[in-house]
């Protein structure tokens, strides 16, 4: 893995997407806000328009449980850092953040997903007009 930031490293062992900002800045986005790099480390920013004071209270007070670093503390939003190599707080993050694993599907879910497909497409290519069984 020669190359990969931390985050990309991240993000591959805990099967996660990572998506540009507006300004470019790689992150991995949540439902309740999202997980970017600060140097050597991984921050999580909690914010949003449904993101009240005792949501991110009670956000806040589980990460620094697991001994995540608070360094933005606001009224209802917030940073913690936290080491990417810490399993605890890896995982703190990650639900503190909302945000989704990609799924893996096993060879039969694959295979009935393409039949599935296969059936779909077939059925959009099919002539306009088609006789109407009585």
């Amino acid at each position: 893995m020669a190359g990969n930031t931390i985050m990309m490293d991240f993000a591959e062992r805990h099967r996660l997407r990572i998506r540009r900002d507006e300004d470019g800045t790689r992150i991995i986005p949540g439902k309740y806000g999202h997980l970017w790099e600060d140097d050597e480390r991984l921050a999580v920013t909690i914010f949003g328009p449904g993101t009240t004071p005792r949501i991110w209270g009670n956000r806040r007070r589980a990460c620094e449980a697991v001994g995540m670093e608070l360094t933005q503390d606001g009224d209802s939003e917030g940073t913690l850092v936290f080491d990417p190599s810490n399993r605890g707080q890896a995982r703190a993050a990650i639900k503190a953040a909302g945000v989704k694993r990609r799924r893996i599907m096993s060879p039969a879910q694959r295979e009935a997903a393409m039949r599935g497909l296969a059936l779909a497409r077939e059925a959009r290519n099919l002539p306009e007009e088609r006789p109407v069984s009585v």
